[in-house]
């Protein structure tokens, strides 16, 4: 009986970063245009000048990070295979991965 475990790579902790953080980036863009709605309803004579700044270009950005979240995660991922001899010799063997590589 083999034992097969996987861990993240670098690409899959971009992966998860990407996974939390695409949707506060938006919420946080999504926030300020409200305000600005709000601030506007309140005087309409200030919607003259109102401006959204980066805020449209935030929530561009939170969404192509969420998009790209789950690729990255999937693609980041390292699987090791272990074979029996190790397995019976415990946690204090050294245990050398027979098959090593990205799927």
């Amino acid at each position: 009986m083999r034992e097969i475990s996987q861990r993240f790579n670098a690409i899959g902790w971009i992966g998860i970063i990407c996974l939390l953080a695409g949707p506060v980036l938006s919420g946080y863009a999504y926030a300020g245009i409200l305000a600005l709605a709000v601030r506007t309803a309140a005087n309409p004579y200030t919607a003259l000048y109102a401006s959204t700044g980066n805020s449209w270009i935030l929530m561009m950005a939170g969404l192509a990070m969420s998009l790209l979240a789950f690729p990255l995660i999937v693609v980041g991922r390292t699987y090791e295979i272990r074979t029996p001899m190790s397995i019976e010799q415990g946690s204090n063997a050294r245990t050398e991965p027979v098959l090593d590589r990205r799927i």
